[in-house]
């Protein structure tokens, strides 16, 4: 029975020194979530997680919006140019509001910023453009003096290189905030956030209230066996007193 006990006191410790490691390992897993939020960029984090470096990630998304600003100012530099060569009487009335102006959102150098929200309510939305440049277009196989006559301007082949450029941008505007997430790692971000603000605080105090739970139980295991040891000794009339003397009998 005793070395029964002995058996289930090593293994108490045993789980003891199991639990403090886990209540290190989280200690010190939320030790590091801390300093990736401190500091994102130059932290013990930053080998092991597949995010670009902050300076990285910002000049790939200035280099996008300086790409579709430069192309959408570019759109709008052609317009004006033939609203100035093309008299139309609804371009005259709306040329001043803007009518045939795209609406560019992203802002100017050196952010590149992007706000759909900044442009203007009369301009002409990215997504908008087929469907505007649809009624300008002159359709193969028609004569100059009918497109002319109907006020279509602009060649098929000009039209289709637009809306084939139009469409890859509306493309790029789609899935840019997830470009935007990806590469500034904001998913991480945000994970680490939610573990370091709901989980790390109940996460610490149990591995800690395990771990010193297990070490009184072993601690109470030992007493115990070292208690029914001694009860057995003295039992058997043995005692633990130094310099004890027994007196031995005189015939």
């Amino acid at each position: 029975i005793i070395f029964l006990c002995w058996i289930l006191s090593a293994i108490c410790w045993i789980l003891t020194g199991f639990h403090f490691f886990l209540h290190t390992f989280a200690q010190d897993t939320c030790s590091a979530f801390e300093e990736f939020q401190q500091n994102p960029s130059n932290n013990s984090l930053t080998p092991m997680l597949p995010c670009l470096h902050e300076v990285y990630a910002d000049q790939i998304m200035i280099d996008l919006g300086s790409a579709v600003h430069t192309f959408v100012n570019e759109l709008n530099s052609k317009i004006t140019k033939l609203s100035g060569l093309v008299e139309l009487d609804e371009q005259k009335e709306n040329s001043s509001k803007g009518f045939f102006k795209i609406c560019n959102p992203f802002s100017s150098a050196p952010d590149y910023s992007y706000n759909p929200s900044r442009c203007s309510k009369d301009a002409i939305l990215i997504s908008d453009i087929p469907q505007v440049l649809r009624q300008f277009t002159c359709v193969k196989d028609t004569s100059n003096a009918s497109c002319d006559a109907d006020k279509k301007f602009i060649s098929k082949d000009s039209s289709d290189m637009v809306l084939a450029y139009t469409e890859t941008v509306q493309k790029l505007l789609s899935i840019l905030p997830d470009l935007q997430n990806l590469a500034r790692c904001s998913f991480v971000k945000d994970t680490i956030s939610d573990v370091l603000s709901h989980q790390c605080r109940p996460f610490k105090l149990s591995f800690k209230l395990l771990w010193l739970s297990t070490m009184i139980l072993s601690m109470t295991m030992v007493i115990l066996v070292l208690a029914w040891l001694a009860k057995l000794y003295q039992n058997k009339g043995r005692h633990f007193r130094k310099c004890s003397v027994i007196p031995s009998s005189t015939y």
